[in-house]
């Protein structure tokens, strides 16, 4: 499954089928990188062949690096993958003492709802931007490169 919009694509393992767009209202919460069930759509009155999930099977992004913004004793993380547009609830025992403005790497817990935000769990906190080093990591986390070694 592939998104960035409200809108999606989903490509499939034959060489000689092309991508299938799916529609808005037929995502069903699939996001980018997720792996689904669908069924194809019957273009009707001119309107091309489109694609309904059907349920996701693997999700794609399980973690983000992000900014981290305190609310209180609980917080939300704004993701920097922008295929992940959502921002994330950071419930207050899962902040891992994160302080507003800092980047952290954040485990996705649940993927929310229509209504409801994707929740986390801070895994690491990264530092603030402006800390020397801070933009590396940040890529180095959001690509999962192993920062310790055996």
């Amino acid at each position: 499954m592939s998104t960035k919009r409200d809108f999606g694509f989903i490509g499939t393992d034959k060489e000689d089928e092309d991508d299938f767009f799916v529609p808005a209202e037929e995502i069903n919460g699939a996001l980018d990188g997720d792996t689904v069930e669908f069924s194809v759509i019957k273009g009707r009155g001119g309107r091309r062949t489109s694609a309904r999930v059907e349920k996701i099977v693997e999700r794609g992004i399980t973690f983000v690096v992000g900014t981290f913004e305190a609310e209180g004793k609980f917080g939300f993380v704004i993701s920097d993958n922008l295929k992940f547009d959502r921002d994330i609830f950071i419930p207050e025992d899962k902040t891992k003492g994160a302080e507003d403005g800092q980047k952290v790497l954040v485990d996705i817990a649940s993927y929310g709802g229509e209504r409801r935000p994707p929740v986390g769990e801070v895994r690491e906190v990264i530092g603030f931007e402006s800390e020397t080093g801070c933009d590396v990591m940040c890529v180095a986390r959001s690509a999962g490169v192993p920062m310790e070694f055996p």
